[in-house]
């Protein structure tokens, strides 16, 4: 399969990476573009793929092109791309807000357009993907976006309508891990703990309570109550965190992320 990724950037960077390492996708068969030359040196030499600056060479003759400019930059490098669209290229937008409706009105008309939000473990191959796609695009386009985000990690279909509360979730969801990760580390200093140890403690234990979890034999409230031994350690911890509002938080903090998804996409 022949792809583009249209702003290789952080995150287009690290899926084109992610791509090349699961085998997904051929170097010779992965066109990377950026905005700037010197950029694209580096990119091409680190990944083995060519790189450059051209949105139409890059996107002339691909199967799949994914969308990795910011939402601000969307509408200016759609026409680019629609111009050098081959007769069933699917065309992926991977920007926050920005809606199918939207990608589709850049394009020729019929063209396949499917949109996929991810999170940044995709650099290791653990990403959660989401992905929405147009009512008129081909289930076979579907399945070949799929199979790509699939070697990526795991993969959500859902309806559009939901996927900025999924992101919100998901996509955002590794940036609420790392800061209970710092709060812990932060915590466990002041507590006498070296800041190094206590941030090895915290890394160490929610990656093995992930895995835990993972295994999907329990789920989190009877995981969590098999922690919490009554009237135990645990429990005055939990009780402090339930009492701070910590469920309220939560809620509060997708409700902003949803609200800002759907202000990018105008």
């Amino acid at each position: 399969m022949s792809v583009a990724v249209v702003g290789a950037g952080n995150l287009g960077g690290a899926i084109a990476a992610g791509l090349l390492d699961a085998g997904a996708v051929a170097a010779a068969d992965l066109r990377l573009v950026t905005a700037h030359a010197d950029t694209a040196a580096v990119l091409a030499a680190r990944l083995g793929a060519p790189a450059g600056t051209d949105v139409a060479a890059a996107v002339a003759g691909a199967e799949v092109v994914l969308l990795g400019v910011k939402p601000a930059g969307v509408a200016g490098v759609l026409p680019e791309v629609a111009g050098a669209l081959a007769p069933g290229t699917v065309v992926v937008g991977l920007a926050a807000g920005v809606r199918l409706a939207a990608l589709a009105a850049g394009l020729p008309a019929g063209t396949p357009v499917v949109r996929v939000m991810t999170n940044t473990p995709v650099r290791i191959r653990a990403a959660t993907s989401i992905l929405a796609a147009a009512d008129a695009t081909p289930a076979p386009a579907v399945a070949r976006v799929r199979a790509l985000f699939d070697a990526l990690g795991t993969t959500h279909v859902l309806d559009e309508d939901l996927i900025d509360a999924a992101t919100a979730v998901a996509g955002s969801g590794p940036a609420y891990l790392f800061l209970l990760v710092e709060a812990l580390r932060d915590a466990g200093a002041a507590l006498g703990l070296d800041p190094a140890t206590a941030l090895a403690m915290a890394t160490t234990t929610m990656e093995g309570a992930a895995r835990l979890l993972a295994g999907g034999a329990e789920d989190p409230v009877a995981l969590r109550a098999a922690v919490t031994s009554p009237a135990g350690t645990t429990a005055a911890a939990i009780g402090v965190l339930e009492e701070a509002g910590l469920r309220d938080a939560v809620l509060g903090a997708l409700r902003a992320a949803v609200a800002r998804a759907e202000e990018l996409g105008g």
